[in-house]
């Protein structure tokens, strides 16, 4: 009897000792796998981080013929891993630059999008609008249709043709906006970039009509 304890003994010990191995294997393989793992997303991470690049992006919208003004871009870093030339280096400066084409809000900056030559064909012309003939929340940069609404005191012997409420300007660009005069229930004065073949007309329009801007969506 006594020599069969003792050999359930040693055989519990060896089941121990067995199960300890195996246990003691599990936890080693597990913690090689969670540094093999360790070693694997840093080296993802840093392979992800040289495809960063930072360019330029828009703070706000922007209309053709605006001069880029420290407010209006910000550089952002961005994974472009392919199509990084053509949007503009964010380690060069583009302040002064103007634009050609519309740039939204959060937009990355395409290089087609500025020059640094002055846009000679456009002019910036003052008008005033009461609140109630804008779109809601206008903002600059952003393009507008221009449409003359005759004005009530217009007299009868005027061309019939004047009569009619008509579009005076297509895609027009906001260079800017003073809203303060709105606030107290007057005109807002809007500043248009307009191309100077047409100037002459919207401004002989300034007496007989009443403008009214539509938003382009």
């Amino acid at each position: 009897m006594k020599q069969k304890n003792k050999n359930d003994k040693s055989l519990n010990q060896i089941k121990s000792i067995s199960q300890f191995k195996i246990n003691f294997n599990l936890r080693l393989a597990f913690g090689i796998l969670l540094i093999c793992t360790s070693f694997v997303s840093a080296y993802l991470l840093s392979t992800s981080s040289t495809r960063m690049v930072t360019v330029w992006s828009a703070t706000k919208d922007l209309a053709p013929g605006s001069v880029l003004q420290i407010e209006d871009v910000e550089q952002t870093q961005v994974l472009i891993p392919n199509n990084a030339q053509y949007y503009l280096d964010g380690s060069s400066s583009i302040l002064g630059s103007y634009v050609i084409r519309p740039i939204g809000a959060a937009e990355l900056i395409p290089a087609y999008a500025v020059t640094t030559e002055p846009i000679s064909d456009l002019r910036a012309v003052p008008i005033s609008i009461p609140i109630n003939r804008l779109p809601y929340q206008i903002k600059t940069g952003q393009i507008v249709d221009v449409y003359g609404v005759p004005k009530q005191q217009m007299s009868a012997s005027q061309e019939s043709s004047n009569l009619r409420t008509k579009l005076l300007l297509s895609a027009i660009g906001i260079s800017g906006i003073d809203s303060e005069a709105g606030k107290l229930g007057g005109e807002i004065a809007i500043t248009l970039l307009v191309p100077k073949d047409l100037v002459s007309e919207l401004v002989s329009t300034i007496s007989t009509h009443d403008f009214v801007l539509v938003k382009t969506l």
